[in-house]
């Protein structure tokens, strides 16, 4: 329930060992490594030579993977020496990068060319009336659109209207006009609801003009297909060697770069760090002619979490909040807990449930490991849904009637309020018993900790006396009470007790959502039912309303639910104990998947 334990790490060495210590470190890929501050012994260093070199190469490597459109599926096995790696990027950019660059100016030219007759076909194809001659001349042919006829505006020019016709609440007008008068007329377009359409040379007219850009677009299309038969033909067999390339490169500027972390004088370095200190010894004995001091992480520590299976997968809900501030709690496990089962609450139909698992697992087909994370959580919550819907008897409301396992939502309602509100109570002082074990591991004085923690207990305590009628008892635990929160937040704290109220009635939503579930469901059956009463469109009609009707209630109740559970969280829960101001740990490790990822 708290973050790892971890150790502050000091390591000093050689400048002439920097290059090897620093490769050490990465195959270690145990340690965070922190900026340090300058003394007045050591001052900050800088970036390792050849990192300039590294990234203008891994920019050009990039860019041929990015023009190639090169899959990033690999996984690098061992990292080769530096100077070979750069001997083989060099020798491949220089081969491959003007060949690739040619081919990608020619593909960006025949775009640009293929937006111009898609724009040019736009324009042509959307006018009512199919113009028969267009060159410009002393005299010049305008196509203007507006939202009324051209002849009724005051243009400061005369105008010899051509051909004039309506189409969809449009006036499309071909007007005549001299050269001479084209900046009156233009000026005057600005100023009214008219624009001009600019239309290219059509000496055979529009029709013709059509098929040309009809032919030239087909054209097009064949000489992108083959530039792309190109690209492919340029890096095949040559996918894994691009790909080894970058992946090394972007471990050894990783190590160029670190470098800045570090601080330096004249013959040492020094570097410092985290590790969970299960890997103290292990980095001791990797540098046994090293000086490594190691004490307590400090306060500016980064946060490890440290969840382990089912957990593991909500940790995303905790850090969009915040990331765990180092050694306080990690609600994780908890969310991991209440998450779903807040959402299936607020869901419970059988129907939804399984319509929602069954797109789980149609997304996980399509997409595979990569959105794992997202999946678990809704596919937890679909189950839970499921079982809560067998408890309540609602599958797509009453279309499929199942016998309840308790009672339906409506039926039970008051007494489901009734659990919504135990339910919060157990939530809310789950988060006192945190705050409390947290101010355990702050150290805070115990008069601080009491004045923190008390408020919600003595609240609670003070309306179960007043339930057995212990009135006296009541007003004593009330004045308490009182002067805690006096003393805490002077006058308004006061307010703290109605904020409790607040926060713990806010649970009754998980009611309310069931209800909006099985209620729009309800009602999406009714009038569906009504449908078939209307002959022989009735079943078509049923099945529109069935399919759209509980399509439209499943999408906004796994919204509705998701925000509501994340809500009961982020602002009833975390707020009695949750302090979310860590930064994550990172391990300076090997990188062995592409673009950075990570294992």
């Amino acid at each position: 329930m708290k973050t790892e334990d971890l150790s502050k790490l000091l390591v000093f060495g050689s400048i002439q060992d920097k290059k090897e210590i620093i490769s050490r470190l990465q195959h270690l890929g145990v340690m965070h490594i922190s900026k340090a501050d300058p003394s007045n012994q050591l001052v900050q260093d800088s970036p390792m030579q050849g990192v300039d070199v590294m990234s203008h190469l891994l920019l050009n490597l990039q860019y041929i993977a990015k023009q190639t459109n090169l899959d990033t599926s690999f996984t690098l096995e061992g990292l080769p020496p530096v100077e070979k790696v750069i001997e083989q990027a060099n020798e491949f950019v220089e081969k491959h990068l003007g060949k690739v660059e040619d081919l990608s100016n020619e593909k960006k030219s025949l775009l640009r060319k293929h937006a111009r007759i898609l724009a040019q076909r736009s324009e042509i194809e959307k006018l009512p009336f199919a113009l028969n001659h267009r060159v410009p001349s002393a005299h010049q042919r305008i196509v203007l659109l507006s939202e009324n006829s051209v002849a009724g505006y005051p243009f400061p020019v005369k105008l010899k209207i051509q051909q004039e016709m309506k189409n969809q609440g449009q006036f499309f007008t071909e007007v005549f006009v001299l050269n001479k008068d084209l900046n009156q007329l233009h000026n005057s377009l600005r100023k009214s609801q008219s624009k001009q359409i600019n239309l290219p040379e059509m000496p055979l007219g529009s029709v013709q003009f059509l098929h040309t850009l009809q032919r030239e677009e087909k054209d097009i299309n064949e000489k992108l297909d083959e530039i792309e038969k190109d690209f492919f033909r340029k890096i095949n067999g040559k996918q894994s060697k691009i790909k080894f390339l970058i992946t090394s490169l972007e471990n050894y500027r990783e190590q160029a770069n670190i470098t800045q972390k570090f601080l330096q004088s004249k013959n040492f370095f020094a570097v410092q760090g985290y590790v969970v200190k299960k890997d103290v010894q292990r980095i001791k004995n990797s540098f046994p002619e090293t000086t490594i001091i190691s004490m307590p992480a400090d306060t500016k520590a980064p946060s490890k979490l440290k969840n382990k299976g089912f957990a593991k997968f909500f940790e995303p809900i905790t850090t969009m909040f915040g990331i765990p501030t180092y050694s306080l709690i990690d609600p994780t496990p908890l969310v991991s807990l209440f998450f779903p089962f807040f959402f299936g609450f607020m869901l419970s139909d059988v129907g939804y449930g399984l319509l929602l698992l069954i797109s789980i697992f149609a997304i996980y087909f399509q997409v595979g490991e990569k959105f794992k994370t997202p999946l678990i959580i809704f596919g937890t919550s679909a189950v839970s849904s499921i079982i809560f819907g067998m408890v309540f008897g609602s599958f797509f409301g009453n279309l499929v009637p199942i016998t309840p396992l308790y009672q339906d939502s409506f039926s039970a309602s008051f007494i489901i309020l009734q659990v919504s509100l135990l339910i919060g109570l157990v939530h809310i002082n789950l988060g006192v018993l945190l705050q409390i074990y947290q101010q355990f591991l702050k150290k805070t004085p115990l008069a601080k900790a009491l004045q923190v923690t008390l408020p919600i207990p003595l609240i609670e305590g003070a309306v179960v006396l007043l339930l057995f009628k212990q009135y006296l008892a009541a007003i004593i635990v009330a004045i308490i009470l009182l002067i805690l929160l006096y003393r805490e937040k002077g006058f308004f704290g006061i307010m703290d007790i109605t904020g409790f109220f607040g926060t713990w009635f806010s649970y009754a939503r998980l009611l309310a959502l069931s209800l909006a579930t099985a209620g729009v469901a309800l009602a999406v059956n009714i009038v569906a039912q009504k449908a078939l009463s209307l002959g022989k469109i009735g079943f078509v009609l049923w099945l529109f309303v069935i399919a759209f009707g509980h399509l439209f209630n499943f999408v906004l109740n796994i919204i509705g639910c998701t925000i509501h559970s994340v809500r009961l969280h982020y602002v009833e829960f975390f707020s009695l104990f949750y302090e979310g101001e860590g930064h994550p740990f990172k391990e300076f490790k090997i990188q062995r998947k592409m673009n950075g990822s990570e294992d």
